[in-house]
């Protein structure tokens, strides 16, 4: 009986571990231009819009990693390789599909 309920458990850790799903799975490694700030004057605006692969995201200064750039302090554009993944309606202002947290941002 011992041995059954040691299997059982391993076999439920085991499901527990693999079902779990890490923020780094959704993680994307692109070259990307930021082209200029979201001057909008709204509640879920501003920021930077950065152009990935012919389409436009945006992305929090707040937010970033520490970094090299200055971006607040430089002439855009600016060409960068950027680790990113888009938000989810639930992790940013439900109707700003276009934000995305960034992981590693560098000029390019």
């Amino acid at each position: 009986m011992r041995t059954v309920q040691l299997f059982i458990s391993a076999l439920l850790i085991l499901a527990l571990y693999t079902s779990c799903k890490s923020d780094d799975d959704d993680q994307t490694d692109s070259t990307g231009v930021i082209t200029h700030t979201d001057l909008r004057e709204c509640a879920c605006c501003g920021g930077y819009w950065i152009r990935i692969s012919n389409e436009q995201y945006r992305f929090l200064l707040e937010t970033l990693p520490p970094n090299d750039l200055d971006i607040a302090n430089r002439e855009l554009p600016v060409t960068v390789y950027i680790s990113w993944r888009l938000l989810g309606e639930n992790e940013s202002c439900g109707h700003m599909q276009e934000l995305i947290e960034v992981f590693s941002i560098t000029e390019n």
